[in-house]
């Protein structure tokens, strides 16, 4: 096996430190500015400033970014000239035997030990002297070659992957407008919630002996979460809630995210605090349709305007608030109709999720076990690569 060495980064890398605006100098004209949120975000709008910064200031597409304040992350830059924002470092090769792209891998790779060398409660950062410091396996330029094109192909499968989730998720978000339509394509007529659905908790005392598996519901319409099992005797709670398939279920606290769904038979029989009540659907409502009515913003959005409280983070929701909202409820037919359509797109969008961080995962797997020498990538495989290439 061929000659590996350990090397510290600040060894075989410089990292030039952004240039430090002044709110007021992001003044939407002039020149774009790289902060974090467009380097963790490709779709995100950038700033803007018409100060003059020197040179090494300056980005051009193909150079690699790290982000040391707030959130850790190595990325590509590819969207023009730019100027680099503050908390971010542009990275250059100080060594003629490492080739950029491996310290993007090496980088990218030490992001989890990285985060344990963070200081600061608020803002998080990592200081250059501990980032410098950091050790980087260095193999020879041919290793270093053949590891970054069989991981770089990964990466073009994942940002594959990536760009198809989005596309089915827009495609979900698209179709969920069908949910308010009737057989006639017509919008049905808007019902409050209190027609079509009760108040319907069902409460029971914790025997100390039993054990018990308690649920969380999460934000957007997302669905419940599974909190583990416990004891009745291992929570200052005398009493909870009992889920049952096909309820609505809602968190109080923080309505506004939207925490509402239908229960799953997975979850039939689980236990929530009081800050979880539940409602039973009449007949005229289908649960495969009302799951995915708790998905769209069109609900979030009343259940945000009828929130009480005067601190943010602690506003509640009541279930006669709720009950209150109202929203175009088509024939049952039309639900099934909706709910069908939904399904198969969701299914789609949850093979996706499933695949990008399975394939992740092994991407992460095979680079541990390639920069830890475990595994070799043999000679020929550059014989392989040039004539894939020709």
């Amino acid at each position: 096996m061929s000659e590996w060495r350990i090397a510290t980064l600040g060894a075989v890398a410089n990292l030039q430190n952004g240039y430090a605006f002044k709110p007021a100098q992001l003044t939407g004209r002039g020149a774009p500015v790289v902060r974090i949120r467009q380097l963790l975000d490709a779709s995100a709008e950038v700033d803007y400033s018409d100060v003059q910064v020197p040179e090494q200031f300056w980005i051009e597409d193909g150079d690699l970014i790290f982000s040391w304040s707030g959130t850790l992350a190595a990325a590509v830059w590819g969207r023009g000239p730019a100027i680099l924002n503050q908390h971010l470092f542009k990275v250059t090769s100080a060594d003629q035997a490492v080739d950029l792209r491996w310290l993007h891998l090496v980088l990218d790779h030490a992001i989890d030990d990285l985060n344990t060398k963070t200081h600061g409660t608020t803002m998080k950062h990592i200081t250059k002297k501990v980032l410098e410091a950091q050790a980087v396996p260095v193999p020879p330029r041919a290793e270093q070659r053949r590891i970054i094109d069989l991981i770089g192909g990964i990466d073009v499968h994942i940002g594959a992957l990536s760009e198809e989730l989005q596309s089915a998720r827009a495609l979900y978000r698209n179709a969920s407008s069908r949910l308010w339509l009737d057989v006639d394509e017509m919008e049905a007529p808007a019902r409050a919630l209190g027609d079509v659905m009760a108040l319907d908790i069902d409460r029971i005392t914790l025997e100390p002996d039993e054990t018990y598996s308690s649920a969380g519901v999460l934000g957007a319409g997302q669905g419940l979460i599974n909190k583990g099992t416990f004891r009745g005797a291992d929570t200052g709670y005398a009493v909870m809630n009992r889920l049952r398939v096909d309820q609505v279920v809602m968190r109080k606290l923080t309505a506004w995210e939207g925490p509402i769904t239908i229960v799953p038979v997975a979850f039939d029989g689980f236990v929530a605090s009081n800050e979880f009540p539940t409602f039973s659907l009449t007949s005229e409502v289908r649960a495969g349709w009302m799951r995915h009515v708790c998905r769209t913003e069109r609900l979030w959005e009343e259940m945000k305007n009828r929130v009480t409280g005067s601190v943010q983070r602690r506003k509640r929701l009541n279930p006669e608030q709720l009950m209150t909202v109202s929203l175009p409820v088509p024939s049952r037919d039309a639900q099934d109709l909706a709910a069908a359509a939904l399904d198969e797109v969701d299914a789609l969008v949850g093979a996706l999720e499933v695949e990008l961080s399975t394939t992740r995962t092994l991407r992460r797997a095979l680079l541990t076990a390639l920069l830890r020498q475990d595994l070799n990538i043999p000679d020929s495989y550059d014989s392989l690569l040039e004539k894939a290439v020709v």
